[in-house]
């Protein structure tokens, strides 16, 4: 709900918030989904589930400094 929040601030109407936000949801959603049905085969070794993991936390403060500058007032 605040990223659709923040989305109608940043596009200005409600209606191309909620494509953006829905369609964002539905890729990203794919995408993890077929990353880990490819990862599923490599997982015996732990080390790509630590890297995912980094590579997690990574994405979530880059989205952080990203959503910030973006979304000023």
């Amino acid at each position: 709900m605040a990223m659709l929040m923040a989305f109608v601030l940043f596009l200005a109407y409600p209606l191309y918030a909620v494509a953006t936000v829905l369609c964002a949801f539905l890729v990203f959603a794919a995408a993890g989904s077929w990353l880990t049905e490819r990862w599923q085969k490599k997982m015996a070794n732990s080390r790509y589930a630590i890297l995912a993991v980094m590579v997690m936390g990574a994405l979530s403060l880059l989205y952080l400094v990203i959503r910030r500058a973006c979304f000023k007032r």
